[in-house]
């Protein structure tokens, strides 16, 4: 008996006591060593099956370990070389924020400037106005001494 599923001896003891006819003896015996050879190529197939599945994946994980190994520099070479790209994006965009908010600052800055100088022109026509109004009474006041002497 091979100790595996029904015990071998125990199918041909319950065969042998069924005293059946030789014939149907036959061909269970057949059948049995057929069902028994069955299982030994099944049993067979699986040990190669799974001794073939050890061996891949043992193929695969150092195949793994190799590409990793040979990837693992570029990997990081490229990683770096992102990450200082990320990096010179965001100076970058800080500095183009930068620039924009000086060009705000010079903007409201020319806009003060003007509006001063506007308001200093206005002031300086008004003085210049005043100027010709005081000339033109020191003239009036010098003509009309003149005429108070000569009268």
């Amino acid at each position: 008996s091979s100790g595996e599923g029904v015990g071998v001896g125990d199918t041909e003891r319950a065969v042998m006591e069924a005293q059946l006819p030789p014939g149907i003896v036959r061909i269970l015996q057949d059948t049995l060593a057929r069902s028994r050879e069955a299982e030994r190529t099944a049993t067979t197939a699986a040990a190669a099956a799974t001794s073939k599945l050890s061996a891949l994946t043992a193929e695969t994980e150092s195949l793994r370990r190799r590409v990793g190994q040979r990837l693992e520099p570029e990997l990081a070479k490229a990683r770096a070389l992102l990450e200082t790209a990320i990096e010179r994006f965001e100076r970058a965009e800080r500095s183009e924020e930068d620039m924009r908010e000086r060009t705000r600052g010079l903007r409201a800055s020319n806009e003060a400037i003007i509006r001063n100088t506007e308001k200093m022109a206005v002031e300086l026509e008004a003085l210049r106005g005043a100027e010709r109004r005081a000339r033109d009474e020191e003239r009036s006041a010098a003509a009309a001494a003149a005429r108070a002497r000569a009268e």
